[in-house]
This record gives structure tokens, C-alpha cells and sequence, in this order.
């Protein structure tokens, strides 16, 4: 049905108008938020094209668990969103199908796609997410103008800080914060990417100009690296190893008693066990920290696009780097996500099966 789905999905302006205005005429004391109508119908509007794309029902399945929350429903009055979104799927039915012989597959699994939005939406996911992290999208570019309250930042960062586990307790890593206000620094880490993967192409620049060049020849005035955020972020976190020299006094017992630990060698085979370490709590802490920025409306994303090795960090900007930089993690509030151009149904992970063996041992 990707014909069918490509069909629907060229009429994507004038079903939305129509629906916008079908609810305004029938519900004009619904919301006064319209641009939130909008921006929620254009969500369902893409899952439908996914799964029809596809013809499969992981898109509508995922959109409409968003409704709910800790097993709560997040819209009081259901029952006029049914309604909107029951006349999106007539319309598109009757205006844009139109019941025609070769489009009666396509017909019948977008009225199989509006039960299980409408079953979700009344009676609740089958799968219920319990973070915030099912918010996420990868961010393109940040919205420089919009402001992000630090103390939201600062507490996401202690949030992580304090519930990120770490193999006994060393935590072998350190977080760089850059603020708003350090735009030179942002510039400088995006052309370092930008560096990194002329370098990855067998093309390495340095200089500055060169680099703007490339950027120019490669992608045009129109279209921007994916890392292109670091240059808008409001923060970058930028992650390294780090070695402990202050332990606790329970480690300093077991030290005393012979016991020798990676996360404090300062060189050597037990340091690059340690780097693998960091890696892995790196990651869990990123994770701890995008779901608490997710909660407040603050947008994340992370690359690992840029030069690995401190000697390429020599500027005195980054003279707080004491070791190599492991990940580069930006927030803010997006302007521009990697999904409003790049659907869902082209971009999908894999299937939950090709990822998760569930060992079966009979």
C-alpha cells in the first residue's frame, strides 16, 4: 500500500485545514490552543502514513499510547477527540480514496488503524511507558530565541547524578556543561564536527575556511549536518573519562586490603577497562537526564560526530578538557526535528523481535 500511503500523504494540507475547521465549526469552545490541534493531528496523520506504508500498526500503536500516562489519561473529554479524529479518517475515506476497488485494502486497514486509536484512547495502551522518554526526538536545530530556565537544566543534571547507578561507586566519568551564553565555544565544537567528518571521508580539513567550503559544496544553503544542533543548543554536555584520586572511605578500606581498582588507574590496560566502564554509565546518566528534561518540555540529542583525541581540543576554550571527549549531548527547546522530514515509515528501528531474544530453553 506504499502508493495508497504516498497518496494520503500529498493531500496532507488540505486534510488538516479540513479538519481544523470541521472542529472549529463543531466545537468552537474545544481549545484555544489551535496550534496545538494542529501540531497533535499532524502526529496521527503521519502514524496513519507509516502504517499504511508499512501496512503495519506500530505507528498508531506508538501515538496513541502518548495519551496516557502512569496509567492515567492525559485528555479529560475523549470523546470529542474521537470525534475530530473520526472525521479525519472519513474524510480522507471519502475525498481522497473514495471508496475506489484499488484503494479497498488501504480503506479498510486506516479504519483498522482509527479502532486501535480510538480503543487506546478510551481504555489505555497495552504498553504503558512509565518514563518521559517516549517524547523524545532527535532535534535538528534548537530555537535560539526561546529561553530555558537553568535551575531546570541544573536540577536534570543532579536528577541524573543521583539516580544514575555506577559500579561501586566511582562514577568514573565527568560532565562539561556549556551554557547559553558561551556561543563561541558552540561554534567552535560544530566546526570540530563538521572537521571530524571530512576526516571520516578521507577528506580531512583544518582550516576554517575550508571547512565552511565543504559545508557549502556538501550540503547547500537548505540542508545542515545532523549534529548541525550543537551550533543552536542552549547546553552542550560534553562527557570524558574521569580517574578517581579522592575515594570513599569504604573503598580506601578495601584498597588498604589489597584490592585495586580500574576506575583509578591513571594509565595502562586497567585505564582503557575503565574508559569501557564510562562508556556504559555514561550512557545510563544521559538517559536519567533526557527523561527529566523531557518532563519539563526541554528537547535533547546526542552525536558522537566529532575528533575523539584531546590534541584536537588545543584551543584554550577547552582547557577544562583533562582527558578525550567520549559524547557530545545538547538541550533545548527545538525548533526543527530529524522527523519533520524524515517520516517515521522511511526511518524505522528494527522490529522489537530482531532486537529482544527471549531465550526459550524447552
Amino acid at each position: 500500500m506504499k502508493k495508497q500511503a504516498m497518496l494520503i500523504r500529498s493531500y496532507r494540507n488540505q486534510i488538516i485545514n479540513a479538519v481544523m475547521n470541521w472542529q472549529k465549526e463543531n466545537y468552537p469552545d474545544r481549545t484555544n490552543r489551535y496550534d496545538k490541534c494542529e501540531r497533535d493531528l499532524r502526529y496521527v496523520f503521519k502514524a496513519y502514513c507509516s502504517d499504511i506504508y508499512t501496512n503495519s500498526t506500530n505507528s498508531i500503536e506508538n501515538i496513541s499510547s502518548k495519551y496516557w500516562f502512569n496509567n492515567k489519561r492525559q485528555i479529560i473529554e475523549y470523546k470529542t477527540e474521537l470525534a475530530v479524529h473520526k472525521f479525519m479518517v472519513d474524510y480522507i475515506i471519502k475525498e481522497i480514496l473514495q471508496e475506489e476497488e484499488d484503494f479497498k485494502d488501504c480503506t479498510e486497514h486506516l479504519k483498522k488503524l482509527y479502532d486501535i486509536l480510538e480503543d487506546t484512547i478510551v481504555f489505555g495502551p497495552k504498553y504503558t511507558s512509565f518514563t518521559h522518554l517516549n517524547y523524545y526526538k532527535y532535534v535538528y536545530q534548537y530555537d535560539e530565541l526561546e529561553d530555558v530556565d537553568h535551575n531546570l537544566i541544573e536540577q536534570a543534571l543532579y536528577d541524573a547524578w543521583k539516580n544514575t547507578p555506577s559500579k561501586n561507586n566511582f562514577m568514573p566519568y565527568q560532565v562539561h556543561v556549556i551554557r547559553p551564553e558561551d556561543i563561541a565555544i558552540k561554534e567552535l565544537i560544530y566546526y570540530k564536527c563538521l572537521e571530524n567528518e571530512t576526516k571520516a571521508n578521507g577528506n580531512h580539513i583544518t582550516d576554517l575556511e575550508g571547512l565552511k567550503k565543504y559545508e557549502q559544496d556538501e550540503y547547500g544553503s537548505d540542508n545542515k549536518p545532523n549534529y548541525y544542533n550543537v551550533k543552536s543548543a542552549h547546553y552542550i554536555l560534553i562527557f570524558t573519562q574521569r580517574v578517581e584520586t579522592i575515594p570513599n572511605q569504604h573503598q580506601q578500606d578495601l584498597i588498604d586490603r589489597g584490592f585495586v581498582y580500574e576506575q583509578m588507574a591513571k594509565n595502562g590496560p586497567k585505564k582503557d577497562s575503565a574508559k569501557s566502564v564510562a562508556y556504559l554509565e555514561i550512557g545510563m546518566f544521559c538517559s536519567n537526564f533526557a527523561n527529566a528534561c523531557l518532563a519539563s518540555g526541554i528537547d535533547i540529542s546526542h552525536t558522537l560526530c566529532f575528533p575523539s583525541d584531546k590534541k584536537y581540543w588545543s584551543e584554550p576554550e577547552f582547557s577544562f578538557l583533562d582527558m578525550n571527549p567520549l559524547l557530545i549531548m545538547t538541550a533545548g527547546k527545538a525548533i526543527k526535528y530529524r522527523r519533520d522530514s524524515i517520516p517515521l515509515y522511511l526511518d524505522p528501528k528494527p522490529d522489537f523481535e530482531r532486537i529482544v531474544n527471549i531465550v526459550d530453553k524447552k
